[in-house]
This record gives structure tokens, C-alpha cells and sequence, in this order.
């Protein structure tokens, strides 16, 4: 999921999937929570695109290019009282010891099995040894630190299609590019026209 980023009544407004490195920022930057949005001062722009570009691989001024991953988890895994993240990113979170666990946005879980469990006030949220996540979106900018990050948390990572789909993005971008490119030339035409019979 992209981002999307906008002016509106003198504030500059962040739309993102969740990420908690990227709320602790946020607020360090006085963004404020105005769901769904956060909010910051128009002065800080400049600061708040760095820190979109850096959480999110998204600065919100064009196309993000993105890349898709296969996580196997090499033991089982829990987190106590949280969701289980990579680099800020939920992958499954429960919010509590009954209920079960919920996918994050763009994760699939492929294979193996999730859940929660533990007491009400320890409760925790479980991946299941060899179950399979598949995450879609991750931005290419943020390639190799999300990889980085999920290998540290012990994950085996598998990158999946990239080159097949950086290709067909990189491929439409030059379509529209070449498309807009025409109807430049179709505009100046007139324009230069114009201007050599009045010389």
C-alpha cells in the first residue's frame, strides 16, 4: 500500500500503513493523530518526506516500485503484549490471549499456523516453526532492510518475482512517460507554429 500525502487547511497530512518506528518519528516531528491521518506543521515538509521515504520507501511525490517477499520462520516465534514486526511492520498481531492473531496489511499467511495465547495480562501473539508469510508492497527502496531485518528476527527470506515485476512497472512508467511525451510535442506544435509567423 502506498502512501498518500497532502496540503489541506494549512497542515500537511500523511495517510500510511501502520508502522511504529515511523509514529515515534512522527511525533517527534509534533505530528498529531487526526485518524486517519497524521498531521504536522507545513514548515517541517521537508522533514516529514525524509521521514516518509525512510519508514515507508514513500516520500508520497510519485510511484512507488515494490517488491515482494516469502518469510519462513526457522523456530516458532512470540511476542509478548505486541504484534510480531519487521523493520516497524506488522506481520500478525492478536489483542489478547483468546481470539486468535490477525494478518497485518499485505501479509498472507501461506502455510503453517498463527495465533495467541498466554495469560490476560501476559498474553502474547505465535507464529508456528516453518509457517510460510508471503508480504507484498514492500517498496524497493527498502529492499534490503526489510530483508536485513526480517533475517535478524529469524526469519529465512525469500525475495519473489522482483525483476518480473520491477520490469512491468519500469515498463508502464515508460509507456505513460512516452505517452505524455506525445502530447507535449502535440501541444508545442501550435505554440512554435505561432511563434515563427510572427517573427
Amino acid at each position: 500500500m502506498s502512501i498518500i500525502v497532502k496540503v489541506e487547511n494549512g497542515e500537511m497530512k500523511v495517510k500510511a500503513p501502520f508502522n511504529s518506528a515511523f509514529n515515534w518519528k512522527a511525533k517527534d516531528l509534533a505530528g498529531k493523530w487526526k485518524k486517519p491521518y497524521w498531521c504536522f506543521p507545513l514548515e517541517l515538509e521537508e522533514q516529514v518526506r525524509s521521514i516518509c521515504l525512510r519508514f515507508h520507501g514513500d516520500d508520497g511525490t510519485g510511484t512507488v516500485q515494490t517488491v515482494v517477499y516469502d518469510l519462513v520462520a526457522l523456530d516458532e516465534m512470540k511476542c509478548l503484549c505486541g504484534p510480531i514486526t519487521v523493520n516497524g511492520r506488522i506481520l500478525l498481531t492478536a489483542r489478547g490471549n483468546y481470539g486468535g492473531a490477525k494478518m497485518g496489511d499485505g501479509v498472507s499467511l501461506i502455510e503453517g499456523s498463527k495465533g495467541s495465547g498466554g495469560s490476560q495480562n501476559n498474553w502474547f501473539t505465535w507464529l508456528e516453526k516453518g509457517s510460510i508469510l508471503k508480504v507484498l508492497t514492500v517498496p524497493l527502496a527498502l529492499k534490503d532492510e526489510f530483508a536485513g531485518a526480517a533475517r535478524t528476527q529469524g526469519f529465512e527470506v525469500k525475495l519473489v518475482t522482483a525483476e518480473n515485476k520491477l520490469v512491468a512497472e519500469l515498463k508502464d512508467e515508460k509507456r505513460r512517460l512516452l505517452a505524455r511525451l506525445e502530447e507535449i510535442d502535440s501541444e508545442l506544435l501550435p505554440l512554435e507554429s505561432s511563434i515563427e509567423e510572427g517573427n
